[in-house]
């Protein structure tokens, strides 16, 4: 019995002693939550300030990207707006460019019926001229007109003009009486080709001024003609002739042997 009461009043010692030791350390517990409620505190209002700061900058990004984007369709705006202009400028010059063409077109048709009779001009002339004693005097007329008569592209004013010039040339060539240098078949050493200055009457009759040998034109196979002495030289009067011309003085008048066929 006297051992059970000391038990109790050990064991009511401890139950005593432990509450004083709870009632002793509740308010160092309490002190550590309101520290942790104000750090909690603190950091909530530094993470707001942080989050502010950071929708603050997230909103002038926002700004600046909503500027740029307005910028960007300003410039895609007036890019269309010059777009549709260009576009209808282009089509403007389409339709000033067909009209221009309608009206080269119609005058290229007149220019090439033109061009059409001065091939067929040409092509009845040419033969007339290079078959010419004065062809060899005025050279480069038959090449000019050939140039024309057979190019694709139209020719332009002064091309055109060379045929009827020559055509004029050779009606004033039929009445001259004249000299001049050019290449001779049959008259150097061997009956080779040399240069020898040759008298002309007019386109049908010439001979070299130098030993008197008549002279005719030949072609060869590939069309291009040129200057050869008779095989055969006239004699007699006709020779006389000749010589005759050759030696006379600028206003002496004498007669002068005349071959229309021109050898042939």
């Amino acid at each position: 019995m006297l051992k059970f009461n000391s038990s109790l009043k050990a064991l009511g010692a401890a139950t005593l002693l432990g509450l004083g030791s709870i009632a002793v350390s509740a308010p160092a517990s309490a002190q550590s939550l309101q520290d942790v409620l104000a750090k909690v505190r603190q950091d909530s209002n530094q993470m707001s300030a942080e989050d502010q700061q950071r929708l603050r900058e997230f909103q002038a990004d926002t700004a600046a990207q909503e500027q740029k984007m307005s910028e960007a369709r300003g410039a895609l705006a007036a890019a269309e707006g010059r777009g549709r202009a260009l576009s209808a400028q282009f089509d403007a010059n389409e339709a000033t460019l067909a009209d221009l063409e309608s009206q080269v077109s119609e005058q290229a048709g007149d220019f090439q019926e033109l061009l059409g009779q001065f091939r067929t001009a040409a092509g009845e002339t040419m033969p007339e001229i290079s078959n010419s004693f004065a062809n060899f005097d005025y050279q480069g007329r038959v090449e000019g007109i050939a140039e024309i008569a057979e190019a694709r592209t139209l020719p332009n004013r002064a091309q055109l003009e060379r045929l009827p010039k020559a055509m004029l040339q050779e009606m004033i060539a039929q009445s001259e009486v004249k000299s001049f240098t050019t290449t001779v078949d049959g008259i150097g050493p061997d009956s080779s080709n040399a240069e020898a200055e040759v008298m002309r009457v007019g386109v049908f009759t010439a001979a070299t001024v130098d030993g008197t040998k008549f002279v005719e034109v030949r072609k060869k196979d590939d069309g291009e003609t040129f200057l050869q002495a008779f095989e055969k030289q006239p004699s007699g009067a006709f020779a006389s002739s000749m010589r005759s011309l050759i030696n006379a003085g600028p206003d002496q008048v004498v007669r002068a042997p005349v071959d229309p066929s021109k050898g042939n």
